[in-house]
């Protein structure tokens, strides 16, 4: 009697996978899946966060801050543009009575024959110069004045006078000149004081 045929099966192995290589896929596939929809997640979280822009209250905080900055900035250019303006006009004032006064003592020094008032303060002297001219230097108004005409610029305010010490016959007289120079708010730009005298080889007294 012929034997029956067997078949000999290899339990265990399906399509060439062991059941603990089947476990391991399925283990990596859920795993992957779960990462992916982790990464997924993450990155709709990061868009939403980044999207969403400031809130009202960060708008208003930023422009409180920008208006204060801004403000401080103002002020401190608007101080530093008026200190270099009062600086620029006391420069221009002093420049000014600088110019006027040389002309003056240049003047006074070569000149002869100077008339003042007898208390020795006066707000003009007259005297005539090397040339033979007579001038009159004053304070007239707001200005310094040769001959009744301005020697100084409108905008300044001019206010001083004369000091003449008169020593006789032996010695020729000492002018001395004050100017005080304000502008027309009264901000005193500059004040100048000199002496002079005039040289005893062109003064002839009266």
């Amino acid at each position: 009697m012929p034997k029956p045929k067997t078949h000999n099966l290899k339990i265990g192995r399906i399509g060439g996978f062991t059941p603990s290589k089947i476990a391991n896929k399925r283990l990596l596939k859920a795993n992957g899946n779960n990462s992916a929809k982790e990464r997924l997640a993450f990155d709709k979280n990061n868009s939403a966060r980044f999207s969403t822009g400031f809130t009202l209250m960060e708008l208003t905080v930023a422009l409180g801050i920008f208006a204060v900055v801004m403000v401080i900035s103002a002020g401190i250019l608007l101080n530093s543009l008026k200190t270099a303006r009062y600086v620029a006009n006391q420069a221009r004032a002093v420049d000014n009575i600088s110019l006027a006064m040389e002309q003056m003592v240049r003047e006074i020094r070569t000149g002869s024959g100077i008339l003042f008032s007898s208390d020795g303060f006066t707000k003009q002297i007259e005297f005539t110069n090397y040339e033979g001219e007579g001038v009159t230097y004053s304070f007239c108004g707001t200005r310094m004045c040769r001959n009744s005409l301005p020697i100084t610029t409108e905008n300044t305010i001019i206010t001083g006078g004369f000091i003449v010490t008169d020593f006789g016959d032996t010695k020729t007289p000492r002018i001395t000149v004050a100017v005080k120079a304000t502008d027309t708010k009264g901000n005193v730009l500059g004040s100048i004081q000199t002496a002079v005298s005039a040289r005893l080889i062109y003064y002839k007294p009266l």
